[in-house]
């Protein structure tokens, strides 16, 4: 999901043109929470953009806890546009109970075929500990207002790892401790999202070790993307939110299994020039492709996702 700037309409009907014609951007994320854009939905800023995404067939997710009803209008006016609210349309810093308001609020757009919802960042909104049962009758709300094949799982997770949650947890959440039937988890956990976004899903083959039930996380689920797209390195910025990937990336060198390597800082590429430096730390790689990545890790970075990387680098920059 790529960002456009919202209050430059030139600038970004260029890029959304562009991006339709991109088989890898899958939609746009605007924003409605913020001083500066908050108002963007009402003063005609953004007025712009909605008959153009329809016309484009460009999905929107959409974060604008207080316009609802501006929502359900714009659904209304653009029924070909795709509209994906984003944390069950949550307004930040509420917890627990306090959320029951917004949750019914979004869940009164039901009616809108075209309006869709991410049950996202869950476990920010509560304040018992994992797996926060006392907000998954809130969620159990939205499901049965929407259906499952309108609700999206997701993270938020470089937030929640502040919370001392894994990747892993945040999938267990719904599939172990909430209740939820398998059909609904399979819409909520996937399948509906890739058909909301026309993302088709290509099942692994049974004859593919990475894929199987020791380590079916979302690292593997996105190295394996990598290897159907013939990719033979990945370069990434600095981000709590790859831990999993270095993980999958571990497991794959200690495997010997065939996939995409993370180049080292000192690799030359075609034209004899030298890539940039992509971690503090980072041993050369000999015969890597340039690396292209910028700055370095983040002071504030997250102790897990940096033995993560350690684990990835011992595995596959030896």
């Amino acid at each position: 999901m790529a960002r456009i700037p919202q209050n430059k309409p030139a600038e970004g009907a260029a890029m959304m043109r562009d991006f339709a014609q991109n088989p890898y951007v899958k939609g746009t994320r605007l924003t409605f929470h913020r001083p500066v854009d908050r108002n963007w939905m009402i003063d005609g800023t953004n007025d712009w953009y909605w008959p153009l995404a329809e016309e484009l067939g460009i999905r929107t997710m959409v974060h604008a806890p207080i316009w609802k009803t501006e929502l359900g209008a714009i659904a209304d006016r653009h029924p070909g546009l795709r509209i994906i609210i984003d944390h069950m349309g949550i307004m930040a810093r509420c917890v627990d109970d306090a959320i029951g308001y917004w949750v019914s609020e979004t869940a009164a757009l039901a009616g809108h075929p075209n309006i869709y919802v991410k049950v996202s960042a869950i476990p920010g909104y509560s304040t018992e500990p994992f797996p926060n049962l006392n907000i998954a009758p809130y969620v159990r709300e939205m499901v049965d207002r929407m259906g499952p094949q309108r609700c999206f799982w997701g993270t938020d997770l470089t937030r929640l790892m502040g919370h001392g949650l894994t990747y892993t947890d945040t999938i267990e959440q719904f599939t172990k401790h909430f209740p939820f039937t398998g059909e609904e988890l399979e819409w909520i956990m996937g399948r509906g999202i890739c058909e909301c976004l026309d993302w088709p899903v290509r099942r692994p083959p049974e004859t593919r070790p990475e894929m199987t039930d020791a380590h079916p996380d979302g690292g593997e689920a996105l190295l394996q993307a990598c290897r159907d797209l013939g990719a033979d390195y990945i370069f990434s910025s600095a981000g709590s939110e790859w831990a999993p990937v270095w993980e999958a990336l571990a497991r794959q060198a200690e495997t010997g299994a065939a996939g995409p390597r993370v180049p080292g800082p000192d690799a030359r590429d075609d034209r004899g020039g030298h890539g940039h430096r992509v971690h503090r730390g980072d041993r050369p790689g000999p015969g890597r492709a340039p690396a292209r990545r910028r700055g370095a890790a983040a002071g504030g970075q997250c102790c897990a996702w940096r033995a993560a990387h350690r684990r990835a680098r011992r595995g596959v920059l030896r």
